[in-house]
């Protein structure tokens, strides 16, 4: 089933303009986990090389894909937050959390630039699982604006990393892959 989802993105890829391939791929990729998150960057900056535009067109696709993967984490961030309060009272015991636990760790985010650059870093690091960091954020009620704004600039920076990958080929792929593995 996932094969076939990943051969008709690839398939999309072709089809749509490569804008909206980057926001609407980046938006699905970050809904349904188990899609290899780079396969729709690393396809966009594949693309943009073998038709021969600059390298410099990768910064546009980046801000779509950013924003696909802010909406898509805003969403996933908003039913966090709603589900806490229910999820705390039905199973908090079980899992020896309270609401209270849960709104102390949520006081030591307050807003501040330490906030930010935190959610920024999280989402900058291309091996880091994003769903994770917007669910956390929506449990302990992060600050909305706080999130949405290092959400998309660490996005971004992630998004452009995957898709200078795709420009330069599976090559450059594989030597950062031999890196993270030393």
């Amino acid at each position: 089933m996932w094969l076939q989802l990943i051969n008709y993105l690839q398939w999309l890829s072709h089809k749509l303009p490569l804008e909206i391939f980057c926001f609407f791929g980046s938006l699905v990729e970050e809904v349904i986990g188990p899609i290899p998150s780079p396969i729709i960057l690393m396809t966009s900056g594949t693309i943009v090389s073998q038709q021969g535009i600059h390298w410099s067109y990768l910064f546009v696709l980046a801000l779509f894909a950013s924003a696909g993967k802010t909406l898509a984490s805003w969403v996933i961030y908003y039913i966090a937050d709603r589900a806490e309060d229910f999820l705390l009272s039905k199973y908090g015991k079980l899992l020896g959390v309270s609401h209270k636990n849960v709104e102390k760790i949520g006081s030591y985010f307050n807003g501040t630039w330490k906030d930010d650059f935190l959610v920024f870093i999280f989402r900058a690091i291309p091996i880091f699982p994003t769903s994770t960091v917007s669910i956390a954020s929506g449990f302990i009620k992060l600050d909305q604006k706080s999130f949405i704004r290092s959400t998309f600039l660490g996005f971004f920076i992630r998004s452009l990393f995957i898709l200078y990958l795709g420009y330069q080929g599976i090559e450059s792929f594989a030597i950062i892959k031999t890196w993270l593995a030393e």
